[in-house]
């Protein structure tokens, strides 16, 4: 038995899935206070923080470990952001029901499919969902708007955006239907911020008569490395959303330019 009378409020990265067994038992064990590790943790990214680093959590993978997932954020009972990165989407049905009903932000991708609400114990705090290279049929996209305590949606694009992002503009329509919807962000992480900002302003200026002014273009430059890192931008993102939501300090990792569509 340990005693944790000084341990602040966590933030988890789990990047492989040996680290992800090792630590059920540690996020569980009881101290002298009766208090767990995992009362303390806040923050909880699953999957890997770039797409070149090593790890074996690959999209769709095997190694990924469910169970223990589940005993994770069972043990985490007052969690309020949570991370599902390379998570396949044949998988999220099996953890929908277990994200614990203190989560306020979720940050999913790339590809991650459908998110049934109905399942979801957090859906009365769930404030900001951003998602990460993935298509949504008119659908899901309209589930999001409509939900009624979500406030900012968040559609993040690397790499070769092409028409994936045309999508995302043509499906704008819908947040005129919200009430209760604060922001719908589109952003493109390309190789300059200038070059993600024209191809914005190309789409913003086709897609004018869908114009809303909740909805806010970011215009985003690769990481300071130069390396083009879909899942490291998204990573850096988080990091920032969690500076601007929770310590209400901008943390932001690149020069970015900011647009409204209106």
């Amino acid at each position: 038995m340990a005693s944790y009378p000084h341990i602040l409020p966590m933030e988890l990265v789990y990047e492989t899935a040996r680290f992800l067994q090792n630590s059920v038992l540690c996020l569980a064990e009881t101290g002298t206070s009766g208090i767990t590790p995992a009362s303390h943790v806040r923050h909880l990214w699953l999957g890997p923080t770039s797409s070149s680093a090593e790890h074996d959590l690959s999209y769709a993978s095997s190694a990924w470990p469910v169970t223990l997932i589940h005993r994770i954020l069972a043990h985490c009972r007052e969690l309020r952001a949570l991370a599902l990165i390379n998570f396949a989407q044949h998988l999220v049905y099996r953890i929908e029901a277990m994200i614990p009903p203190t989560v306020e932000m979720v940050h999913l991708g790339p590809v991650h499919g459908h998110l049934d609400f109905r399942k979801l114990a957090c859906a009365a705090r769930l404030r900001t969902i951003s998602s990460l290279d993935t298509y949504l049929s008119d659908w899901d996209v309209q589930d999001l708007v409509l939900a009624p305590h979500i406030r900012r949606i968040r559609r993040f694009y690397t790499g070769s955006i092409g028409q994936r992002i045309g999508f995302a503009f043509e499906q704008l329509p819908c947040v005129k239907k919200s009430t209760s919807l604060e922001e719908m962000q589109i952003i493109v992480c390309g190789e300059t911020t200038e070059g993600a900002r024209q191809e914005l302003a190309m789409m913003a200026e086709e897609f004018m008569d869908n114009a809303d002014a909740r909805v806010e273009l970011i215009a985003m430059a690769r990481r300071p490395d130069g390396q083009m890192d879909g899942i490291g931008a998204f990573h850096d993102d988080w990091l920032a959303e969690l500076g601007l939501c929770f310590r209400r300090t901008q943390v932001d990792p690149v020069e970015n330019g900011r647009m409204t569509l209106r």
